[in-house]
């Protein structure tokens, strides 16, 4: 069984990468599940940081979410051919530092009995795509209150400047997986 955390700041092409994979996969004869982004899961379920919560409510949330989503994952996995079984993590535990600060991260895994390490070994490869908004500015969507068009994500929020800083720190954060590829803006979206 491979676990694959895609990752990176807003706008990156990380759903559509998932959906290119998950064909090319399916093609060669393997098995993939594939575990939603959290964040986003609760924000268009209208639990939205900022309003009552505290972002740092949110992300406690969110890490209850993506510890127990993962769990099941895992579960569900026993029923299929591990050798041929792939999990497609939409953003990964380690992502929340994008969002708050490295010690409090550590803080709330050391409550779920967590290091940081180990939260790192949940996923075998972890592919960070860099936001259009960074190289590609003409390709990133996002929902523009001066328009009516919000782009392909009603969550995302984030102005094109925010985007690049996002996706810095996302990036930050996965600094020390073993295995952290790095897809920028040098190229077509297929290459």
């Amino acid at each position: 069984m491979l676990r694959v955390c895609f990752t990176g700041g807003p706008g990156g092409g990380k759903s559509s990468a998932q959906s290119s994979l998950t064909q090319a996969l399916e093609q060669r004869g393997y098995k993939v599940l594939f575990c939603p982004e959290t964040a986003t899961e609760l924000i268009l379920n209208g639990i939205i940081p900022g309003d009552t919560i505290s972002l740092e409510e949110f992300q406690k949330f969110v890490l209850d979410k993506q510890l127990a989503k993962e769990k099941l994952y895992d579960e569900i996995a026993e029923y299929y051919n591990k050798e041929k079984l792939v999990i497609i993590y939409d953003r990964g535990i380690c992502d929340q530092m994008a969002y708050i600060n490295k010690s409090l991260f550590e803080t709330m895994l050391k409550e779920k009995g967590m290091t940081l390490s180990e939260a790192y070994s949940h996923y075998d490869c972890v592919c960070h795509l860099v936001t259009a908004a960074n190289g590609a500015i003409e390709y990133y969507q996002w929902n523009d209150p001066t328009k009516e068009d919000c782009g392909n994500n009603a969550a995302r929020s984030e102005s094109p400047e925010e985007a690049v800083i996002k996706d810095e720190k996302t990036m930050q954060a996965w600094i020390g997986h073993p295995h952290l590829r790095v897809f920028d803006n040098t190229t077509n979206f297929e290459d």
